[in-house]
C-alpha cells in the first residue's frame, strides 16, 4: 500500500493506534510534510479527544511553516488534556 494512502483507505478494522504509529514510522522514513499533514488530520478526525495526535499535527504543521494551523491543533491538544506537557512534540 502506498504511503500516500489516508486512514480512511485503509482497512476498518485499522486502530487509530495503529495508525499513529505507521504515520511515526513514516515520518522517520522520510516521507514528506505535505503528505503526513492529511495522514495526521486524518487520525485527529477519527480520534479527536486524542491529545497526542493533535500536538504531532501542529508540530507538523510548524515543519510546514503554517503557524495559524500549528496554534490551532496545538490548541486543541492542551484543551484536551492541559495537566502536563507535551513531551510528544519531541517525537520528531
Amino acid at each position: 500500500m502506498s504511503h500516500s494512502v489516508l486512514i480512511s483507505s485503509l482497512k476498518m478494522t485499522e486502530t487509530v493506534e495503529n495508525a499513529f504509529e505507521q504515520g511515526l514510522e513514516r515520518y522517520k522514513e522520510g516521507e514528506s510534510i505535505d503528505t503526513l499533514i492529511p495522514y495526521f488530520k486524518e487520525i485527529c478526525d477519527r480520534s479527536p479527544k486524542n491529545p497526542t495526535a493533535w500536538a504531532c499535527l501542529a508540530w507538523l504543521y510548524l515543519l510546514a511553516d503554517k503557524p495559524e494551523s500549528a496554534l490551532k491543533a496545538a490548541r486543541k491538544s492542551v484543551k484536551i488534556d492541559s495537566r502536563r506537557p507535551k513531551p510528544e512534540l519531541t517525537w520528531l
